[in-house]
């Protein structure tokens, strides 16, 4: 009996125990060695804060411009008693005469490129060459202003070149200008110009495109050594009486081209002559414009020339303003033939 009670009182314990708020055990977790831990994870807050127009960055755009067209360059064109060649613009109007060529663009006119040989005086460097160019063509282009020179290459050959801007006749524009040493006898010379149109870019849209492409087709080869006229009068191109007449055009509105040798102005074409003119042995002659004079009612220019193959300097009288087919005086010969003909 006593047993009975003591179990029953156990139970009776026991249930209140179980009913009873106990405080919670305490669990403790042994990691394992196959638990993987979870990566930690990194919150970035993001602002609620609605950015103002003056707040959000304006997006940048590169530049457009319209495309401009590759160069197409037409058939190549040989200067033989140059002794280079080149392709111009396939839809350029040429000119070719013996020692130089003029281009322009046939649908406005309005981009010009000159290129031909100089003959290449006794020590005289590139930088006496440029200098000589630029007081040539600033005769035509008014106001004329250059750039610090920078170097070239052509076919190889080194040389200068110039950025210059001016007036052409009724065209302000911008342009190229360079000299290159193709030998001990030759200088090669170029000019490019084009007018600056609406934009005020037209060398910078179209017309360098144009002088790259055709000095990039340069090549230089011997000259075709040529013979002229000698003349059998002793007095031809020694006395005003008879001078040597290059010609000038008169015409009031010559076509465009070429600007620095244009073989309608008196002066590009005594220069012309001249260049072509050698001494009694092919020698290299050097000329100086000595001033004008009168004679045979025409003023006349009086050129000294030297050279080694001559015993001392001599003068020539040269007439720019009537024509008649030159010849070498006595005592000369010709490089080549004269590049001139009646204007």
């Amino acid at each position: 009996m006593r047993r009975n009670l003591v179990f029953i009182i156990f139970i009776f314990v026991f249930v209140l125990f179980a009913c009873g708020e106990q405080p919670k055990p305490t669990l403790t977790m042994t990691l394992g060695s196959t638990f993987t831990p979870q990566p930690t994870v990194t919150f970035t807050l993001v602002s609620t804060h609605t950015p103002s127009p003056a707040d959000t960055p304006k997006p940048t755009h590169a530049p457009t411009s319209t495309p401009v067209p590759p160069v197409e360059l037409g058939k190549a064109q040989s200067i033989k008693a140059g002794g280079f060649s080149f392709q111009p613009p396939d839809d350029f109007i040429i000119q070719l005469y013996a020692i130089y060529a003029t281009m322009s663009d046939m649908a406005t006119s309005s981009i010009t490129i000159d290129i031909g040989i100089i003959a290449r005086a006794p020590s005289e460097t590139l930088e006496d060459a440029m200098g000589a160019f630029l007081d040539t063509i600033a005769q035509d282009i008014h106001g004329l202003e250059a750039n610090k020179p920078y170097s070239i290459t052509v076919d190889n050959a080194p040389g200068l070149s110039m950025d210059i801007s001016g007036t052409w006749r009724e065209y302000k524009g911008s342009g190229q200008v360079l000299a290159v040493v193709v030998d001990e006898t030759r200088f090669l010379f170029a000019l490019g110009f084009a007018a600056d149109g609406p934009d005020g870019k037209g060398w910078e849209n179209q017309g360098h495109k144009n002088l790259a492409a055709v000095l990039d087709s340069v090549k230089f080869f011997e000259p075709l050594s040529g013979t002229c006229v000698i003349s059998q009068d002793s007095t031809y191109g020694y006395t005003k009486e008879n001078p040597i007449r290059v010609g000038e055009s008169q015409l009031t509105n010559p076509p465009q081209g070429a600007l620095f040798m244009d073989a309608r102005r008196g002066p590009s074409r005594e220069r012309a002559y001249l260049d072509a003119l050698r001494g009694p042995n092919g020698e290299e002659i050097a000329y100086d414009r000595s001033g004008s004079t009168g004679g045979s009612g025409v003023i006349l220019d009086a050129y000294e020339i030297t050279c080694s193959g001559l015993d001392e300097p001599i003068t020539l009288y040269i007439d720019m303003y009537h024509y008649v087919e030159p010849q070498a005086p006595v005592g000369f010969i010709c490089a080549y033939p004269f590049p001139l003909s009646e204007p």
